[in-house]
């Protein structure tokens, strides 16, 4: 729902929006942390007080008789909403996806070509 309402697929015009700027910015951000949980199965909040994080619910590929690969989706759209976020904390949780993508997949050039805009994003021009 909320990744929904952030990019405007309820029919309203782009140019109309409900949040400002930089609430959509956090919203962006909450939903990079929703995602990793997803895709990892691994949830909290990293500070002082806990050493580990709690063990959540992975999402796991449960549709049968399609090719279909959660992966690749969760990739990307963890990628698209650290872009959006502007957060450097889901910029970084995303470079380690993507890390992971091209260690796979090193002849795809999408995941170079989403690997490198992460990398300008952080401020790694160079690479």
């Amino acid at each position: 729902h909320s990744i929904g309402v952030l990019m405007n697929l309820k029919g309203a015009s782009i140019s109309q929006s409900e949040l400002s700027p930089e609430a959509d910015k956090i919203e962006w951000a909450k939903i990079v942390r929703l995602l990793n949980e997803a895709r990892t199965g691994w949830a909290g909040e990293a500070d002082a007080t806990k050493s580990l994080f709690q063990p959540s619910v992975q999402l796991v590929n449960d549709v049968e008789g399609y090719e279909l690969h959660l992966g690749e989706f969760m990739d990307h759209a963890i990628c698209y909403a650290a872009i959006k976020s502007e957060d450097y904390v889901s910029l970084c949780v995303a470079r380690s996806v993507c890390s992971a993508s091209v260690l796979l997949q090193p002849n795809s050039p999408a995941n170079w070509h989403r690997y490198g805009t992460i990398l300008e994003k952080l401020g790694d021009e160079e690479n």
